[in-house]
């Protein structure tokens, strides 16, 4: 009995790890790796072969996963789309729970300028900003499915394409911070707080 209960908790480890690891930036993952191997390993000096099996698949998944990050070649780009865009909507409404999870005060507006965050040709997040004035775009959403998560996407925005956003005639971008994760996401891409009319802002300067 008490070898049945073992291999269920083994077993359901391993499953549970391979659903939360598609949440995991790179750090997490390659721990995730190295608990997947103890857990196999541990399966099978025990002979308690089921759960190991399924551990050890899991780590040939992962694994594969894992050296794609490293050894795929990113070509981020944006694409411009309008704010009705079948694709930009439906994607919207797919990610829709993660999207209102991060971004609980984001709603749609037809007048907001729309992007398609591309890998290659793979979307993997939008970006969606509207006018403050004239020299100031307001950040609505900034939203990349777990996979990249890991700032890359962030860089080529804040950082490597920037210049995109100065030569529409912007100067500056504000937003707020919605906890401690982002606000050091912020901080990374640029970003620095400011109060403006009496509300915490974190703006970065495009000149």
């Amino acid at each position: 009995m008490e070898n049945h209960i073992e291999t269920f908790f083994i077993g359901l480890t391993g499953i549970l790890g391979f659903s939360i690891v598609l949440e995991m930036g790179k750090l997490l993952r390659f721990l995730h790796l190295l608990a997947l191997f103890i857990i196999s390993f541990i399966g099978f000096i025990f002979e308690i072969y089921p759960p190991a099996i399924i551990s050890t698949c899991l780590l040939a998944g992962d694994i594969y996963m894992f050296s794609k990050l490293f050894v795929a070649k990113n070509a981020y780009n944006i694409l411009q789309v309008r704010s009705n865009n079948e694709y930009l909507n439906t994607f919207i409404e797919y990610y829709k729970r993660e999207i209102y999870h991060y971004s609980p005060f984001y709603k749609r507006n037809i007048e907001s300028s729309c992007f398609l965050i591309l890998n290659n040709i793979d979307v993997i997040g939008v970006f969606i900003v509207s006018v403050q004035n004239k020299k100031t775009l307001y950040i609505n959403l900034d939203f990349v499915i777990p996979q990249y998560r890991d700032f890359s996407v962030g860089k080529y925005i804040y950082i490597e394409n920037v210049q995109y956003f100065y030569n529409l005639g912007y100067e500056k971008i504000l937003t707020v911070c919605l906890n401690e994760t982002h606000k050091n996401y912020l901080i990374q891409m640029g970003f620095s707080e400011q109060e403006i009319n009496g509300e915490k802002m974190f703006v970065k300067n495009l000149v």
